[in-house]
């Protein structure tokens, strides 16, 4: 299936919880999702994968999944211009758009994060 990407907001808590209890996974409301239906998104990140270019790009896990706070969308927005060197197809380059897109909406407004949600 590839890896979604979700551009999140987190949500506070619908309910007082009870003294002593805390909420076990914090709440997002996906604001905006990338999907990846044909699983290209695992392809293009192995091109780049353990380069020692693009530490936060390797962070990526195509089956598991990852939330990138501020300073990490910061850092991935450092690393795309690697990814862009290795996209040579339109569907290639398409993905680093889409991720050069998310990233910056990311980074516009505060307290936002993106989720990298693999199969």
């Amino acid at each position: 299936m590839g890896i979604t990407v979700e551009l999140l907001r987190h949500e506070p808590p619908a309910r007082t919880l009870a003294k002593g209890k805390h909420q076990k996974r914090p709440v997002f409301t996906v604001l905006e999702r990338v999907n990846d239906p044909d699983d290209l998104l695992p392809q293009l990140l192995d091109r780049v994968y353990n380069s020692g270019r693009t530490p936060t790009v390797d962070r990526i896990d195509p089956h598991g999944y990852v939330i990138f706070d501020e300073a990490q969308v910061r850092s991935l927005l450092v690393e795309l211009p690697q990814l862009a060197k290795v996209a040579h197809e339109e569907w290639a380059q398409q993905m680093v758009r889409e991720l050069q897109r998310l990233s910056t909406a990311c980074l516009a407004t505060p307290g936002l994060k993106l989720r990298f949600d693999g199969d």
